[in-house]
């Protein structure tokens, strides 16, 4: 096939020359034959002309982008071959994956090549270590995060509880017989209770009502309010207080 083509450029330059030749020729016949005119002259030449150029065009020419080609791919052929072997030694040093994945581009000829496989394979390889190294840090401090919320929510119960322990004792000196204490700790009102340990155990007191003696304070209580379905204030229980003390109590 080579040397077909090689014969076919070889003849086009001769049908070029023969074709130059002949013009050259009409030139002359010019001068010497007066019955050629120079209509007939200027129509030779330029038919030759054109006919010199189309088998420049269809050998020669074909020929030389041919050959612009072959030396093109050389170059960049062997532009490829040294970009490899330079990433190729950047894997070597264990640079980061990111520079050698900057300096990579889209192979034309080296695609295929084991290297640029293995290049590939470095970047594909690193990007997960370092996904996996950024997943568990992340993981690690979500950790040390929810760490230091417990520590700071176990901080303040126990200071709750603290405070809530002071605050017992203190009720518990309120306590005349042992049956009050005891009622308290199981939530239960029990007659002789101090109203402080009422209201720690059934909340904000409402509509009070008072009896008020020289030698006794009485006072009615109510507690547990919520509205009713005509949305009106009701109340679930109704404690008597004799100075500080309950003397009775009801539901409501």
């Amino acid at each position: 096939m080579n040397f077909i083509w090689k014969s076919w450029v070889g003849f086009c330059w001769l049908m070029i020359g023969l074709f130059m030749m002949g013009i050259l020729g009409q030139v002359l016949m010019y001068f010497e034959d007066p019955d050629f005119t120079l209509i007939l002259l200027i129509s030779m030449v330029v038919v030759q002309v054109l006919l010199a150029y189309l088998f420049y065009f269809l050998g020669p020419k074909k020929n030389k982008d041919k050959l612009k080609l072959i030396s093109q791919r050389f170059h960049d052929e062997n532009k490829e071959t040294d970009l490899i072997q330079e990433l190729l030694e950047m894997i070597e040093k264990n640079d980061h994956h990111t520079l050698v994945q900057k300096k990579l581009i889209n192979f034309k000829y080296m695609d295929k090549s084991d290297d640029l496989v293995q290049i590939k394979r470095y970047i594909s390889e690193n990007k997960t270590i370092e996904k996996n190294k950024l997943t568990a840090f992340k993981q690690a401090k979500k950790d040390e995060l929810e760490r230091v919320k417990s520590e700071k929510r176990y901080a303040l119960l126990e200071k709750k509880e603290a405070a809530r322990n002071e605050i017992l004792k203190k009720l518990k000196t309120l306590c005349i017989h042992d049956k009050e204490w005891s009622s308290f700790k199981r939530g239960m009102l029990c007659i002789g209770m101090h109203i402080k340990l009422v209201r720690d155990l059934k909340g904000q007191k409402y509509d009070e009502k008072r009896n008020i003696t020289e030698d006794k304070q009485v006072f009615k209580y109510k507690y547990g309010r919520s509205k009713n379905q005509r949305d009106n204030w009701s109340y679930s229980l109704e404690v008597t207080f004799e100075n500080d003390r309950v003397t009775s109590f009801k539901d409501l």
